[in-house]
């Protein structure tokens, strides 16, 4: 069967089948589109240390100026903060950073501790000697 615009029935058949494949194969198969927004957003990392010192990117800051802090290095209203903290950092504490975030704008903070590892050993037993 030899194609022309002779015949413009079967010519608008095979452009149509074309074009449906072409538009499957850059739909379905291709890896994603560029518009996508980004699933790992920036997280900017505060963290307190045991003496109540609060650092950002290595810097201390007073705990006045940690929301003017993060924003001077890139951080928005919609930035993810995650405020390290120690096991024995208070409740207060807790209350005053998460009230300073919030007047500064931030909405997605979350604290986090440090994870307690445990370890088993298992001590030879003298007695089976």
């Amino acid at each position: 069967m030899k194609l022309s615009k002779k015949h413009p029935v079967k010519y608008a058949v095979v452009i149509m089948t074309l074009a449906v494949l072409t538009l499957f194969v850059l739909l379905f198969i291709s890896p994603g589109c560029v518009t996508q927004p980004d699933k790992k957003p920036n997280t900017f990392y505060v963290t307190v240390s045991t003496s109540g010192e609060i650092t950002v990117r290595n810097q201390r800051v007073q705990l006045s100026s940690l929301a003017e802090k993060l924003k001077s290095t890139g951080a928005k209203a919609s930035s993810p903060i995650s405020v390290s903290i120690t096991p024995d950092t208070t409740e207060q504490l807790m209350r005053a950073i998460t009230k300073e975030l919030r007047s500064g704008g931030f909405r997605r903070l979350v604290f986090t501790k440090p994870k307690k590892n445990v370890a088993f050993v298992n001590q030879p037993d003298d007695k089976q000697n």
